[in-house]
C-alpha cells in the first residue's frame, strides 16, 4: 500500500480538514475485510503525516445492494492510542473497530487467554485487544509498512462456546489481511 506525497502533505498541513474529509466521504464495501482495507488506505496518510493514531468503526448498514459495509467515525488520537471505541451510537450495526499504528507493530495485548467464560492475563485497558473485547467486535490494525492485521473475536468466541473448558490464546485469532 503506498500513499502519494500529496495525500501525506495535505494531511500534515491540516489534519482536521483531512479527518473531516474522511468522515464526509461515502464509502461502501462488500465485506468487513474490504472496509478494513479501505480504512487502512484512507487513514494511514494521516498517521504517517502526524505520527498519531487514527481510529474508526466498521458498520453493516443493512443495505441490500451488495455493499452493506462502511467505515464511519474516523477520529484522531495521540502517538500511542486513540480514544477507546467501546460504545457505538450510529447508523447500522458495528461489526468491527479499526485503528492505525504510527510504527510498524502488532496488536498490543496479545497474551490474553480465554477459558470457561473468563479472560485471563494480557488485557489491561490500554491494549488493542481490550478494546476489541470490550466492544465485542472484531478489530483491525494498519501499520505504515502496509500491513493490515485482523483479530477475529467472533471466531474466538464461537470456539469458546464450542468447547468451554479449552484455553484459547488471543494471538491465535490474529492474521495478516491480504
Amino acid at each position: 500500500m503506498s500513499f502519494s506525497r500529496g495525500e501525506i502533505a495535505g494531511a500534515k498541513k491540516d489534519p482536521k480538514k483531512f479527518l473531516d474529509r474522511l468522515n464526509s466521504r461515502s464509502n461502501r464495501q462488500r465485506t468487513e475485510s474490504g472496509s478494513a482495507r479501505y480504512f487502512a488506505r484512507s487513514a494511514m496518510p494521516l498517521t504517517i503525516a502526524t505520527g498519531r493514531e487514527v481510529g474508526a468503526d466498521i458498520v453493516n448498514t443493512g443495505a441490500r445492494d451488495g455493499r452493506p459495509f462502511s467505515v464511519t467515525n474516523f477520529s484522531l488520537g495521540d502517538s500511542v492510542s486513540v480514544e477507546p471505541m467501546i460504545s457505538y451510537a450510529g447508523p447500522g450495526i458495528r461489526v468491527a473497530i479499526a485503528h492505525t499504528h504510527p510504527e510498524n507493530r502488532a496488536f498490543s495485548g496479545l497474551s490474553g487467554v480465554f477459558s470457561n467464560g473468563k479472560w485471563y492475563s494480557g488485557f489491561s485497558v490500554e491494549t488493542d485487544m481490550y478494546m476489541s473485547k470490550a466492544a465485542g467486535v472484531n478489530s483491525y490494525v494498519a501499520t505504515p509498512n502496509g500491513t493490515l492485521l485482523g483479530f477475529n473475536l467472533r471466531a474466538m468466541n464461537h470456539d469458546a462456546k464450542s468447547d468451554p473448558s479449552s484455553y484459547l490464546r488471543a494471538d491465535d485469532y490474529v492474521s495478516e489481511m491480504p
